[in-house]
């Protein structure tokens, strides 16, 4: 069966995505969602046929770090991340691991967050290809393989499973 994928920047954010996705519904494509999680509200109002999360640090730092505009992320994510959980299979988290935003305490945090998760995915950000914001990393080393192994042995407890992509 074929489908359409609605990804980033963030696809929740245009007003009229209840609707198209009605409408490729309607066509019997199916939808997958690509989303930073933050608007829950949005997610809700329709049924992705799978839904991925991108989650990119724990909720505290997403203000400082990301420039996220919402005071209450982590109960933002906690909605989102309910409907990963009751999709099971269907559903995803993906987590980008990027140096300064993604560390072991960053790790250990998220794993309450992501308890009950079915799927996680630990993405090795790549850093060799242009930035847009070069800055944004202090260090254009990434995070080394053994490292993201050790965060994936962090969650393998907490999740169904943790896989690393890209590896």
């Amino acid at each position: 069966m074929e489908g359409v994928v609605f990804s980033g920047g963030e696809p929740t954010l245009h007003p009229h995505i209840k609707t198209l996705i009605e409408e490729i519904h309607e066509l019997r494509y199916r939808v997958l969602l690509d989303t930073n999680g933050l608007l829950p509200e949005m997610i809700e109002l329709f049924a992705p046929d799978y839904l991925a999360v991108d989650i990119k640090t724990e909720p505290r730092l997403y203000g400082s770090l990301l420039g996220a505009p919402f005071d209450n992320v982590a109960e933002r994510l906690k909605r989102s991340l309910a409907m990963v959980k009751n999709m099971k299979n269907s559903a995803e988290v993906r987590i980008t691991v990027a140096p300064a935003i993604v560390t072991e305490e960053v790790v250990c945090n998220l794993r309450p967050l992501l308890e009950g998760v079915q799927n996680v995915f630990l993405q090795p950000v790549n850093l060799r290809h242009e930035i847009l914001v070069p800055d944004f990393f202090p260090s254009q080393d990434p995070i080394p393989m053994n490292e993201v192994k050790y965060f994936q042995e962090l969650l393998s407890p907490v999740v169904g499973r943790c896989a690393i992509r890209n590896e």
